[in-house]
């Protein structure tokens, strides 16, 4: 009886420790990008537009904030919030205080438009893939900033500082250095993270 409790606790630990072997640490490639600071006026929208994004449309926008349609859902950006096209075209916003930690001026003019480069920075991230395990190790990432909305087996929805995003199998989720969580795509993620461990 003692062998057959054992061998249950041993699968049991294993088991729980299981999802924590899914999340790993990542850093995140240097990159240039541009960017926009998102002041609420005609202008500085006109601006994000002519980014020219083939993935995210600018849905609407008042004085205080803008709503982006892209890859994952809405995004929503707030005054002073940097809107950022990424590498595949996709716009996103970031928040003032992340960006100025994540990003670094490179060659700006001081016009709407300016160019930054990402710095290296590590984080944490889960491939989601549906299963049980996958959804248990995003939770363990405990974040106090975002949470999961809801999620099946071929969809998760994350409540991020920009409003719910949706991920899909093979999507990544990333936990950023206030430890709120994004999704990003896969093809996207292998060419902008490098795994650490």
């Amino acid at each position: 009886m003692k062998r057959i409790y054992f061998i249950f606790l041993v699968f049991f630990i294993l088991s729980c420790n299981n999802d924590k072997n899914l999340i790993h640490t990542y850093v995140k490639v240097p990159i240039k990008v541009i960017a926009v600071i998102f002041d609420g006026s005609v202008e500085c929208v006109d601006a994000i537009i002519s980014l020219n994004s083939t993935n995210t449309k600018v849905v609407s926008f008042n004085s205080s904030e803008i709503i982006l349609r892209g890859l994952h859902g809405d995004l929503v950006g707030s005054k002073n919030d940097f809107i950022v096209k990424g590498i595949s075209g996709e716009l996103y916003p970031v928040k003032p205080d992340i960006f100025s930690n994540t990003y670094s001026p490179f060659d700006n003019n001081s016009s709407i438009i300016n160019k930054f480069v990402r710095n290296t920075v590590n984080v944490r991230a889960v491939l989601f893939d549906g299963s049980k395990k996958s959804i248990s190790a995003i939770k363990k990432l405990n974040s106090t900033n975002t949470f999961i909305e809801s999620y099946n087996e071929n969809e998760l929805i994350i409540k991020t500082l920009e409003g719910n995003s949706k991920a899909t199998n093979g999507d990544y989720i990333v936990q950023g250095i206030n430890t709120e969580l994004w999704p990003v795509k896969a093809d996207i993620f292998n060419q902008t993270y490098e795994i650490v461990e």
